[in-house]
């Protein structure tokens, strides 16, 4: 318990940094929300002084940026991000439509990335050096050099523009057809994937050839045990401290991919509310997606820690 709470108080901090540091950054974007939210789409009119000084003032925009962000911060401790600017919709609401489909997809693409970068890492430590390990890391190389976005558009030309396999965009609910809602995520999630396995690979690739050297590998080795026993039950547990570290300090970098992945293939998730928010100026709800991804972010990195002193008890006694 005194692990966890001193955890729980080091990611405090970094809660209140990241939303007053967005608050300030949405303040210093061109343009002014008011006028965003009064131009008339057709004429581009913005309205009179009056009605533009009024809505100032009813969104508190006339305020010091500190106090804004002190009223803020008392209506979210209290579960009220706000409605937003332009539909009116409260942000929480827009948040729980919009959560199940980023978390599906960001869920799909984590399974893809570790089913892949496990056995590839295994094989790849176990016969560390060699031809086949020199060419597994070269391609894991190049596969991180590719930005997210091009994976995206090669996968939609390849797999729904010349095979026809999947849809190159939109979203089926699941409830409505879970085939075609499956179907809907397999390129997001394999472009987020072919993102994410070089680096989890390469990681547990070098911890296996370190695992491998230990006395213990070669007493198993004596006792004529399997290779493939050896490598999975003996070998991979003691070699994932640094993979599972990762994966939880890869939530940032997920999130910005399904931002852009989103965006790519027209998920209605919470990065596509955060881009088509930026986009209207609807700053409120900006900050509530940012608030949402800040707390997913400490929360994750938390059980990232207390998984550690999981598999390494000894993580705990030294805190």
């Amino acid at each position: 318990m005194a692990y966890l709470r001193l955890k729980t108080l080091h990611l405090i901090p970094v809660f209140f940094l990241v939303t007053f540091a967005s608050f300030m950054m949405l303040d210093l974007l061109p343009g002014d929300t008011v006028d965003a939210i009064l131009s008339d789409a057709d004429t581009g009119e913005i309205g009179s002084m009056e009605a533009r000084e009024a809505l100032r003032k009813e969104l508190n925009l006339d305020k010091p940026l500190i106090v804004r962000y002190a009223l803020w911060l008392g209506n979210m401790v209290q579960g009220d991000l706000g409605r937003s600017y332009v539909t009116t919709q409260p942000v929480t609401e827009a948040l729980v439509q919009r959560i199940p489909v980023s978390l599906e997809l960001m869920i799909m693409s984590q399974i893809l990335a570790i089913a892949m970068a496990i056995p590839i890492g295994i094989y790849s430590g176990y016969h560390g050096g060699s031809t086949v390990d020199r060419g597994i890391s070269a391609f894991a190389f190049g596969v991180l050099s590719i930005p997210v976005f091009v994976a995206g558009t090669v996968y939609i030309w390849i797999f729904a523009i010349e095979l026809g396999w999947l849809p190159s965009s939109g979203h089926t609910d699941f409830s409505e057809d879970p085939w075609g809602n499956i179907k809907g995520f397999i390129l997001p999630a394999l472009t987020l994937a072919t993102i994410e396995f070089p680096i989890l690979m390469r990681v547990l690739r070098v911890d296996v050839i370190s695992t491998l050297q230990e006395d213990y590998i070669a007493l198993a080795k004596s006792k004529g045990m399997t290779t493939w026993y050896i490598l999975f039950h003996h070998a991979l547990r003691p070699s994932s401290f640094t993979f599972v570290t990762l994966l939880g300090l890869q939530i940032g970098q997920l999130i910005t991919g399904t931002v852009v992945i989103e965006t790519l293939f027209s998920i209605p998730g919470v990065g596509k509310l955060l881009i088509d928010s930026v986009d209207t100026r609807d700053e409120i709800m900006v900050q509530g997606v940012i608030t949402f991804i800040a707390i997913v972010y400490v929360v994750v990195n938390l059980l990232v820690d207390l998984l550690y002193a999981v598999l390494d008890p000894r993580v705990a006694r030294r805190a």
